[in-house]
């Protein structure tokens, strides 16, 4: 009857889904996994066009590849509409989506300017000429260096800590020195944090795990090198204090945040290129 011939051919049409996927639509080494005809409606197919398209390291897009490689094989053996495939594809969806949004090799060209620095920092705030000065001095290293083209002297973004009570322009005083960069900013707020998973993540093998607070600025930001304000540190939870400090030292420390490691991406970032901008409103 009508239903069962329509029933036949979308059986039909998922095996010659899962056999164009086993006939080299995918290679054999798993270097290639784009289509030759353009781009596919075929769901593994557009997540290997997503891998091929980012600006990844090799060693992570092999990873991806491999990842992508074992779930088409997973949907030749158990079929497209089976729960272990169902289960794997979503979980290997979601994290590849957050990988290719990661700014590994995009960053923002500094507007090295100190007159027009100096002018966006004291059109927004009156005061603070300390804090201003060290900005002007970072600024200034930076443009002597690109005047002698020294390679030698790599320049670490520097680590801001601004105290006061609240309402003194503390967070607002990090967005002026974005702006006055020609940087992307980004916020996070520590009050009542209470989890250092909020900032490094939970591993992928949770159910609805996802990145932490870091990896999630820098995708929101765009680039590697955005001015991100560590807003009221003061102010997580006693529980949680040691846990969340221990994982800003990994985040601050020039010697380890190169290779800051978020527990859901699996796979060092470099955090070298940002500028943290730390408040507090007591010591």
């Amino acid at each position: 009857d009508k239903m069962n011939v329509v029933a036949n051919a979308e059986r039909l049409n998922l095996a010659n889904t899962i056999s164009e996927t086993s006939n080299g639509q995918i290679s054999k080494t798993g270097s290639s996994i784009v289509s030759d005809h353009g781009k596919s409606t075929d769901q593994i197919r557009q997540l290997g066009e997503k891998v091929e398209q980012a600006h990844l390291p090799k060693s992570l897009r092999d990873i991806l590849t491999e990842r992508i490689s074992r779930l088409a094989l997973i949907r030749q053996s158990a079929g497209f509409m089976s729960s272990t495939f169902v289960i794997e594809y979503e979980q290997t969806a979601r994290y590849i989506n957050w990988v290719v949004k990661i700014p590994f090799e995009i960053e923002s060209q500094d507007l090295l300017d100190l007159a027009k620095a100096k002018e966006i920092m004291d059109r927004s705030h009156y005061g603070l000429e300390p804090l201003k000065q060290r900005v002007l001095e970072y600024i200034a290293t930076l443009m002597l260096n690109i005047k002698n083209k020294s390679s030698e002297n790599i320049i670490k973004a520097p680590i801001m800590c601004v105290i006061g009570l609240a309402g003194t322009g503390k967070t607002t005083f990090a967005k002026s020195l974005a702006e006055s960069l020609g940087r992307s900013f980004e916020r996070i707020a520590f009050g009542g944090m209470a989890d250092s998973r909020v900032l490094r993540g939970q591993s992928r093998f949770f159910p609805d795990a996802e990145p932490g607070a870091i990896i999630k600025k820098m995708v929101h930001g765009k680039t590697k090198n955005p001015v991100i304000c560590l807003d009221e540190l003061d102010r997580v939870t006693d529980s949680a204090r040691a846990d969340i400090m221990g994982v800003l030292i990994e985040v601050l420390d020039p010697e380890q945040n190169t290779n800051f490691i978020d527990h859901y991406i699996d796979y060092p970032f470099s955090l070298q290129n940002v500028i943290f901008v730390a408040t507090a409103n007591n010591l």
